[in-house]
């Protein structure tokens, strides 16, 4: 079925790129500007070997409770930056070909105050095929939404995460990610893992309307779920108080990963804030063993938090290139 997919693909759009995959994730948030007027943020990431991003990305918006269309707006492309691939250890490298680009689409919307509140969503197709814990990934789409609570929470701006997790793990390395949101108006805020969305399809890549809420769950592999989404041991875990994300990743691959953090007034839960991501994990090398066989020198190892943090060989620090004392 898929080959079919791209046969067709290729036939009738064989001068667009619009069904090459490319997708690896996004996120949305908002700004209540006052007087019905809200700053909308859309972020993607894409791997850097597929499609570009698109010139327009549509949003569309739908009532909070019907999900009758309302409008929709075409945000234009400001242009992509590379994500930087950091480790925590500068005795280990990763492969050369990591790469992930991110984009941030933003317009103003005008959504008069009402009792049933909105929707807002965008949706594109397809994801890349390399990722490893989907059911026929080349297949699934994207979507990204909030929600803008009706009245009396109207007056509102949602919660947004406050950085991006590292998007290449090393293997069997653990990790423990600050992955916490921050909201404007200080609402109490909580954390769960999540299934991401489906979104549009091979027939309908970049619908120039996102299809109404309610949406899809992508179809989990064989083993996967959403609060197993990738290999590691311990289990990868987010704590619903402070948005600590912790995870041991144990098989080489390519992971999709949900996380939503919760927006609550007063008991009243106001949005829920979708971050997909996709998690490279890699087997990383030490750099610094081939040094170590080569001179014979003693070698200390730093240790922070179950990490290798720095290594030094008699005063000279390998991985930076400049001469320090022993710590």
């Amino acid at each position: 079925m898929l080959r079919c997919a791209w046969v067709f693909c290729v036939s009738i759009f064989m001068t667009s790129t619009a069904c090459a995959t490319h997708i690896i994730g996004g996120e949305m948030h908002y700004d209540r500007l006052g007087n019905g007027q809200y700053q909308v943020v859309l972020r993607l990431y894409r791997d850097c070997t597929g499609a570009a991003f698109d010139a327009l990305a549509p949003i569309g918006v739908f009532d909070g409770v019907t999900g009758a269309f309302v409008q929709v707006q075409q945000l234009a492309f400001p242009g992509a930056t590379q994500v930087p691939i950091v480790l925590d250890s500068p005795c280990l490298t990763l492969p050369p070909d990591i790469c992930v680009e991110t984009t941030t689409y933003s317009g103003t919307f005008s959504l008069p105050d009402n009792a049933n509140g909105y929707v807002l969503t965008y949706q594109r197709c397809c994801r890349t095929s390399i990722i490893s814990n989907l059911l026929n990934p080349g297949d699934a789409g994207l979507t990204v939404t909030v929600r803008i609570p009706g009245t009396p929470n109207a007056v509102n701006s949602s919660a947004r995460f406050n950085a991006l997790p590292p998007i290449a793990l090393c293997l069997g390395a653990a990790l423990a990610f600050d992955h916490s949101a921050s909201d404007p108006d200080g609402d109490s805020l909580a954390y769960a893992l999540c299934t991401p969305y489906d979104g549009a399809s091979f027939l309908n890549p970049n619908p120039a309307i996102p299809a109404p809420p309610p949406y899809v769950p992508v179809n989990w592999g064989a083993g996967y779920s959403e609060n197993y989404p990738i290999d590691s041991a311990p289990v990868i875990g987010i704590d619903p108080v402070t948005g600590l994300l912790t995870l041991t990743p144990n098989v080489q691959g390519n992971f999709t990963v949900g996380v939503m953090v919760q927006e609550y007034r007063n008991g009243v839960l106001l949005n829920e804030g979708r971050r997909d991501f996709l998690f490279k994990v890699v087997p990383c090398d030490a750099q610094v063993a081939a040094a170590i066989q080569q001179r014979s020198l003693p070698v200390r190892f730093a240790m922070t938090s179950r990490r290798i943090r720095q290594c030094f060989v008699r005063g000279i620090d390998l991985a930076l290139g400049f001469r320090r004392g022993w710590q």
